[in-house]
């Protein structure tokens, strides 16, 4: 192999060696702004809402899913009570 082939060659690696460090370094960068993010919202959630994870914000999500929904019940079943009694009355 001759020196200027060897030196073109190794020209094209250290590009591609750039170009590798600076995806990585970017990647890098979207990672910790997603890691700052989700901290702020960690932060807010404890200072808020007394909830100290993702998990915890998961089950207060779905223990007011529930009470929604028992609620919403509550509502259908005294709707129909209303019907009914509604409806004896136009009897």
């Amino acid at each position: 192999m001759n020196i200027e082939k060897i030196i073109k060659e190794l020209d094209e690696l250290n590009k591609r060696i750039k170009k590798y460090v600076e995806k990585r370094q970017e990647i890098t960068g979207t990672l910790n702004a997603l890691k700052n993010t989700k901290d702020e919202i960690i932060k807010e959630l404890r200072e808020n809402f007394n909830i100290n994870s993702i998990e915890e914000l998961d089950s207060e999500i779905e223990r007011i899913e529930k009470e929604i929904e028992e609620k919403k019940m509550m509502i259908e079943d005294s709707l129909k009570e209303i019907d009914n009694e509604l409806y004896r009355e136009n009897q």
